[in-house]
């Protein structure tokens, strides 16, 4: 029935909010809501793992089960480009591909750091690398998720409909969203300053921009299943 489609989208939909507190838990488990600076010593880096071995992987792995959340919320998002979209549904089918590709970052970053804090017996460099490898694959490749946030926005302004699915707005929002997160992409430069992994440019508005966009498209999906239209 229709109604049970709509509670289906939505319950897909919600779920990125779903895996957002997810993140936000494991953060704290981890230790990395204030993330470590990357030029620290890798004995410094070594002694955090050993002294929070347990912790770190169970903040791991709810990470990576979580991630299937991400799936669905991607699902719902598809689903509405599609109502817009004219022929063949490209742009809704790139957010779907762009957007899980940019997932599965989640679970390669958990099994990094997960990795890290498995054998007590590593070289404190092999965990350095180990956790320099989550924080390369959590934040460089930016264009996964830039890419998302375009063909959202390109969609959204391209519905030339006299009634809209989204508001215009939205679609600005997804393309400010999709310029924004593009710094990650320049961590391999830098250890310090605005632009490393822990910098404001970097990880901070990383995470607003990312909790946001979560958010917004969660109430923006939610009244598009709820327009007929």
């Amino acid at each position: 029935s229709v109604l049970m489609s709509n509670l289906i989208q939505k319950v897909c939909n919600w779920s990125g909010q779903m895996f957002a507190l997810s993140l936000l838990i494991s953060c704290l488990l981890l230790g990395f809501i204030l993330p470590f600076p990357s030029a620290l010593d890798a004995y410094d880096f070594a002694r955090y793992y050993d002294e929070n071995r347990l912790v770190i992987r169970i903040g791991g792995t709810l990470v990576m089960q979580a991630s299937v959340l991400m799936m669905l919320w991607i699902a719902a998002i598809s689903m509405q480009l599609r109502r817009i979209e004219v022929g063949p549904p490209i742009l809704s089918t790139l957010q779907a591909i762009f957007g899980s590709c940019g997932n599965f970052l989640f679970i390669f970053v958990a099994a990094a750091w997960s990795l890290a804090a498995f054998r007590p017996e590593r070289e404190a460099t092999e965990i350095q690398a180990l956790n320099d490898l989550g924080w390369f694959l959590l934040l460089m490749p930016a264009t996964l998720l830039t890419a998302q946030a375009l063909a959202i926005g390109l969609v959204v302004l391209l519905d030339q409909r006299e009634k809209p699915l989204f508001e215009r707005w939205g679609g600005y929002f997804n393309i400010w969203i999709a310029i924004l997160f593009l710094p990650g992409a320049l961590i391999t430069f830098f250890k310090t300053g605005p632009f490393s992994w822990d910098g404001v440019l970097v990880f901070w508005l990383a995470l607003t921009l990312f909790l946001s966009w979560l958010l917004v498209m969660a109430v923006a999906v939610t009244k598009a299943i709820n327009t007929d239209s």
